[in-house]
């Protein structure tokens, strides 16, 4: 279930924040993955997947063994991705909505 959370969330905010839902459907694949690929790519870099990646955090509770870093690192990946994406979407359409009508 959390799983299913930090993508709906994701999905969401970047739908709040791209006016094309085909832009932003494809965006919620690409942007996290993408992220991915490169920390990981980049060896010094390979630390911060667990910290800024969904996929990364997700492998954790999907592996059945929680430690206090790894909740730890879930909970940072669901303020990023979940709570920050959103948040910023919502300020970006009510900019947006006082601007059409100042």
């Amino acid at each position: 279930m959390l799983v299913q959370v930090v993508a709906c969330l994701l999905g969401a905010g970047l739908g709040l924040l791209i006016g094309s839902a085909l832009v932003a459907f494809t965006a919620t694949v690409v942007l996290p993955m993408g992220l991915w690929v490169v920390l990981g790519t980049v060896e010094a870099l390979a630390p911060a997947q667990g910290w800024l990646t969904p996929y990364s955090a997700v492998r954790n509770p999907l592996s059945g063994q929680m430690s206090a870093i790894m909740w730890a690192q879930w909970i940072v990946v669901f303020l990023l991705w979940g709570v920050a994406l959103n948040a910023a979407g919502i300020l970006w359409r009510k900019r947006r909505s006082f601007a059409r009508e100042g």
